[in-house]
């Protein structure tokens, strides 16, 4: 009775040659995947951390709509968000939390940024997850009921809160990494365009558009990617 045949060295190297191909092929949009995956749970948890801290402070500085927003952003940060949140760094200017420049975020097409980082006097802040969030000191429902005027940026510098899910790191884009949410009359806090239809907010939320309503598209998507993501 013959032996087991042992493979030869020229089989083992196609083999260890055709598991690298299909490695090659697979690993990188196995990681891409992930990445996403990753970014699409820090923004809803973002959400979800935002609104649990509006609902803590509001326990002990009454109801949102009572909040002092003539108080200046860092005392009105102080008072109102950072106790109920995991705040590490204050970003008084962008070269404090190591991003190049003042006006970091970009648009799909990379073609204009959308607004500086100290914008409407705000203060980003870093939490200990590695999430900023740049926070006005103004909110409310000011233009909320008018969908024509959510690109007006006196509106979301007023009650928008724009959230970067990765820092400084790139690309630094709307849509990717930089999602836009917004803070309701009662405090409440979801992506901006919730309230629009579908229609405007897939020509938003496209490689054409300008990319605000996109944590609203991934929402109504049960917070997972579509083919048609502007990734």
């Amino acid at each position: 009775m013959k032996g087991n045949r042992a493979f030869t060295l020229a089989e083992v190297l196609i083999t260890i040659g055709i598991i690298g191909v299909v490695a090659a092929m697979t690993i990188p949009n196995l990681l891409t995947k992930m990445d996403r995956d990753k970014k699409i749970a820090t923004v809803r948890k973002a959400q979800s951390i935002l609104n649990q801290a509006i609902k803590l402070s509001t326990i002990d500085n009454e109801d949102y709509e009572a909040w002092d927003t003539s108080l200046p952003p860092r005392e009105y940060l102080d008072k109102y968000y950072t106790p109920y949140m995991k705040v590490i760094a204050y970003c008084d200017t962008y070269a404090k939390c190591n991003y190049k420049s003042a006006a970091p975020w970009s648009r799909y097409s990379g073609n204009g940024d959308y607004t500086g980082f100290n914008a409407f006097n705000r203060i980003p802040i870093f939490t200990l997850d590695g999430i900023l969030y740049s926070i006005s000191q103004t909110g409310g429902s000011h233009g909320q009921e008018d969908p024509d005027q959510v690109y007006d940026f006196n509106y979301i510098g007023s009650n928008g809160v724009f959230i970067d899910v990765n820092g400084p790191n790139k690309p630094n884009r709307f849509g990717n990494d930089v999602f836009m949410l917004v803070r309701n009359q009662d405090g409440s806090v979801m992506p901006l365009g919730y309230n629009l239809p579908d229609s405007k907010i897939n020509q938003d939320c496209s490689k054409q558009g300008k990319c605000l309503y996109c944590a609203e598209k991934l929402r109504r998507n049960g917070w997972k990617s579509t083919n048609d993501y502007p990734w």
